[in-house]
């Protein structure tokens, strides 16, 4: 199973985690969804602001515990993960 993981992290900074886990051979993909923090509804937005891009890092449950100590050295703490 796959687990995802968001921390407000802009997609460049989740990939160059994603792509030192995969150095150390643990799958890991960026996943980047649109979306439209602090807005209830996208027509409210100012058309000048362009909706927020999110970014989770996603990978296998098995390998919850090297994630957690690969987000923890860039200063990134979950309680979830071991």
């Amino acid at each position: 199973m796959e687990t995802s993981f968001g921390w407000g992290g802009s997609p460049e900074e989740v990939a160059l985690i994603a792509s030192e886990l995969q150095a150390r051979s643990v799958p890991a993909r960026v996943d980047v969804a649109g979306t439209a923090q602090g807005w209830r509804e996208p027509a409210t937005r100012p058309t000048s602001e362009p909706p927020a891009e999110g970014a989770a890092l996603t990978f296998r449950n098995r390998d919850a515990r090297q994630v957690a100590a690969t987000l923890r050295a860039h200063g990134i703490h979950h309680l979830h993960l071991p």
